[in-house]
């Protein structure tokens, strides 16, 4: 989501060139980004030389769904591939996808499917890097790359770290240990405008709080 064009001039054009500003990067309040107009640029089709997606060559996902589909995607540069079965992504689903506006997850745009560990597979995990933040409880993965992010990592502790947590974060810990949330943007020929996300308030709901640098 960017303020600016990214396109040079066009040949034979007397123009400076101009340069795009990621919007997402600015502190909270200062610009509300859902709630900005936009204007959509088809770089898929428009930008040359065309992109050829790298293609998915790990195992299936374990998980039986009826009616399932399979789908893959990948980091840009095609170090980290995925695969995600799940019912068809389209504006039927009935299941959760959700958009937040966390600290994190405004900054990167993620749209979030919150998918169970066996739909998925994630084939060069060696090239995946990990940040984690907050309570400490997930990682947010992404491509050591090319940087583009991949899922959201739910952590395992031991019976001793669970013991040292409140009631509240242990039964958040054990609600979410079957989940592997992937960042819907990944997937190949899927277009996240086509799917109903609904707005999660991270920022005002997850702690501990963010602190604005």
């Amino acid at each position: 989501m960017f303020i600016g064009h990214l396109e040079p001039p066009s040949p034979g054009e007397n123009k400076e060139p101009e340069n795009g500003i990621n919007v997402r990067l600015f502190q909270r309040g200062q610009v509300d980004v859902w709630g900005l107009p936009l204007k959509k640029f088809d770089g898929a089709s428009s930008l040359k030389p065309v992109y050829e997606p790298p293609q998915f060559t790990g195992s299936e996902p374990a998980a039986e769904i009826e009616g399932a589909k399979l789908y893959t995607g990948s980091c840009h540069c095609g170090a980290v591939t995925l695969a995600l079965k799940s019912k068809s992504l389209d504006k039927d689903f009935t299941e959760r996808i959700a958009e937040c506006d966390c600290s994190n997850c405004i900054k990167a745009g993620y749209v979030w499917i919150y998918s169970k560990k066996t739909q998925v597979v994630i084939d060069g995990k060696e090239n995946l890097g990990r940040y984690i933040f907050g309570n400490k409880f997930t990682e947010k993965t992404f491509c050591k790359i090319c940087g583009v992010p991949i899922h959201t990592e739910i952590l395992d502790f031991t019976e001793e770290e669970l013991a040292v947590k409140s009631k509240e974060e242990r039964d958040w810990i054990v609600s979410v240990q079957s989940f592997s949330p992937v960042n819907l943007r990944i997937i190949n020929g899927l277009d996240v405008n086509d799917l109903k996300a609904s707005q999660f308030h991270g920022y005002s709901t997850l702690q501990p709080s963010y602190l604005e640098p």
